[in-house]
């Protein structure tokens, strides 16, 4: 409390994002990653910098206002590259997935007139099929063939089973899944 900065906390976030890049190879060109981010991802802005700076191909979101708060993925994600790097899509919209373009961004639970689900049976109802019969086969046919590292950021695990059954139904011998949460799910 004196103004010197917690020397531990340092070291122990430093410590947890080394871990964190080699669980998922140093983020190499030979795999395409694929984040699963949760409706908060941190209230930290600069663990959000942080993350919006990775070479995400797509980001599946679950901040239906993720665009539209501070601390939002896609907000800081726009404020680094500008908001023409990266083609977002809903569950209503036409999907074009193309192997020259870098960056994807699906609203998991709504955006703007689609309201989010709070209750998993209902969510699960409406795009957990959604995953793996459209996103994921057309993400697939409209990128180059590579592994795929699938981050998870601290997703409930209901929903990260989910999205993992989906992802695998499509292509489980070309998957690698990085689940990490911080404990507050029971």
């Amino acid at each position: 409390m004196n103004g010197n900065p917690d020397l531990t906390l340092v070291s122990s976030f430093q410590e947890k994002w080394h871990e964190f890049l080699i669980i998922c190879d140093d983020f190499e060109k030979r795999f395409q990653y694929i984040l699963v981010s949760p409706p908060n991802l941190s209230d930290n802005s600069e663990v959000v910098n942080a993350i919006a700076k990775l070479p995400w191909r797509l980001v599946l979101d679950f901040n239906p206002r993720s665009d539209e708060t501070e601390n939002g993925l896609l907000l800081n994600f726009e404020k680094l590259k500008g908001t023409s790097y990266k083609k977002s899509f809903t569950i209503v919209d036409r999907l074009d997935f193309d192997p020259k373009f870098e960056h994807y961004w699906f609203f998991a639970n709504g955006q703007g007139s689609i309201l989010p689900i709070d209750e998993l049976k209902a969510w699960r109802n409406k795009y957990k099929r959604f995953l793996s019969d459209n996103l994921y086969q057309s993400f697939n046919k409209g990128s180059r063939l590579k592994s795929r590292i699938v981050v998870l950021l601290n997703i409930d695990p209901d929903y990260a089973y989910a999205v993992i059954d989906e992802f695998n139904a499509v292509d489980e011998s070309n998957l690698k899944f990085v689940i990490c949460f911080d404990g507050s799910f029971t």
